[in-house]
């Protein structure tokens, strides 16, 4: 509701006399006292009542808050077609929030019809106004298009405009234009500095973001310690990432103690409010019994719940689930198909599954390596090393190539991978794709029994008792 006059103190009683004469300054501020309280009880019908009087006056604040009356439901019942019609009295009055207010209408679709064009002008109309609020509207439009041809110069400029008045969504929007380098140069620094502008004036969006620059030392020093901090601000206030953020944090230690049961706990909000990453990291706690006792049927129902929302790593876990018949009865079909659409989603594990489990049914080898080598583009240890195999051995319809192999084998053990290690040793030790190197051999060898590679512990264990 808009404030017509600040000054509240006013004798009740003589404000109810001259709103009784006809008085449409004192009808709006009468409503207004009813609607807040102030110096009577509050009661929202006798406001509508008398905001519906100032209006039919051509009071433009009492045609405003008439607005607001109807949109809301405050005193009489949600009428949004009404609500336009006092917006718009009250918008030919050039009251700026009327104005946009009304362009969120056009925009939405409430109580008129969709009509971009005009949400767009009555954006424009406010923010010459100065209402901070269009601005950024304005700017989402000109950033996706709205109504307007895409500018993302002008969007950034527009949310500029609304945080150097000290609008905190204006400053988050530009912070964002300069964390994502939209329609200003990427830059981090700048994006800490707007984060923290609107974080400190309790936004919860900005103070999450805040925090993830802290944990990840992007703009700023990295310091996980201020990253909870300005998690747990967030989080009070049902942020559902910081809330699962948080519970990262627990889970790892990183800022705080480890306490898998804290982490469970705040998961755990971060799920009931949606977070699919929050229901998939419970689906993990569940299944390995981290701060809650092992349970498989809750672990697959939480897989299957992020799973919903297509995250990855989840819907890749449910197949899992099925494979193995832990928390649900065993099925390889459905294993294949959750693995093959974890793949799909990009989770390199699921590609490489497709490629080397037997899920009892017809993969072909062309679909088999073209898995294989989707995940090895994506540098994926587990598929370099099997397409590897591959190269080095001619199968699944690939011609043999040793030198390929060896290349693949050392991309896949740059990443630690023992197998790859274990597997470059055999190759300098009997010359396949490489000359022959004794001390090349024994030096992957070593590695791959550091990294716990049984094979190769076994066959050192040997080298060495021969010595």
């Amino acid at each position: 509701m808009a404030k017509f006059d600040p000054e509240t103190e006013n004798n009740i009683e003589e404000l109810i006399r001259a709103a009784e004469t006809g008085n449409a300054a004192a009808q709006c501020n009468l409503a207004w006292s009813y609607d807040e309280g102030e110096g009577v009880e509050v009661d929202h019908e006798k406001a509508f009542y008398w905001y519906t009087k100032a209006a039919e006056q051509n009071h433009a604040t009492a045609q405003y808050n008439l607005g607001c009356c109807y949109e809301c439901g405050t005193g009489t019942d949600i009428d949004l077609p009404q609500a336009a019609y006092w917006y718009s009295k009250a918008a030919e009055q050039n009251v700026a929030e009327a104005l946009n207010t009304l362009g969120i209408f056009y925009e939405d679709g409430k109580g008129v019809p969709v009509d971009f064009g005009k949400a767009v002008d009555f954006y424009r109309r406010a923010a010459e106004l100065g209402n901070e609020s269009a601005m950024v509207n304005l700017g989402c439009c000109y950033d996706d298009g709205t109504g307007v041809e895409v500018d993302q110069k002008m969007a950034a400029q527009l949310c500029r405009n609304a945080a150097l008045k000290g609008y905190r969504i204006g400053q988050y929007n530009l912070a964002l234009c300069y964390d994502q380098g939209t329609g200003v140069r990427k830059n981090m620094a700048l994006a800490v500095k707007w984060y923290k502008k609107a974080a400190e004036q309790g936004y919860a969006e900005a103070q999450c973001n805040l925090g993830v620059c802290y944990e990840n030392g992007t703009g700023v020093e990295q310091d996980s310690v201020q990253a909870v901090k300005w998690y747990r601000l967030a989080a009070a206030q049902d942020d559902a990432i910081a809330l699962c953020n948080l519970g990262e944090a627990y889970y790892y230690g990183d800022g705080v103690k480890k306490c898998y049961k804290k982490a469970v706990e705040y998961y755990t909000k971060a799920a009931e409010l949606g977070n699919s990453k929050a229901f998939y990291k419970l689906g993990i706690c569940y299944e390995d019994g981290l701060g809650v006792k092992k349970n498989p049927v809750k672990s697959f129902e939480c897989f299957q719940k992020a799973a919903e929302d297509d995250y990855p790593e989840a819907v890749y876990y449910l197949g899992s689930c099925y494979y193995n018949g832990r928390g649900v009865e065993k099925d390889l079909a459905q294993a294949y198909y959750w693995h093959k659409k974890s793949a799909e989603l990009g989770e390199t594990t699921g590609m490489n599954d497709i490629a080397v489990v037997d899920y009892g049914v017809e993969i072909s080898d062309a679909e088999r390596i073209m898995w294989l080598k989707k995940a090895a583009d994506l540098n994926d240890d587990m598929a370099l090393y099997n397409l590897a195999l591959r190269y080095l051995n001619g199968y699944d319809g690939i011609e043999p190539d040793e030198k390929m192999a060896v290349k693949l084998f050392r991309k896949s053990a740059k990443q630690d991978h023992p197998s790859a290690y274990y597997a470059l040793y055999k190759c300098y030790t009997n010359g396949r794709g490489v000359r022959k190197n004794r001390q090349l051999a024994l030096k992957y060898l070593h590695k791959s029994a550091e990294l716990g590679y049984s094979k190769a512990r076994k066959v050192l264990k040997t080298l060495e008792s021969g010595k």
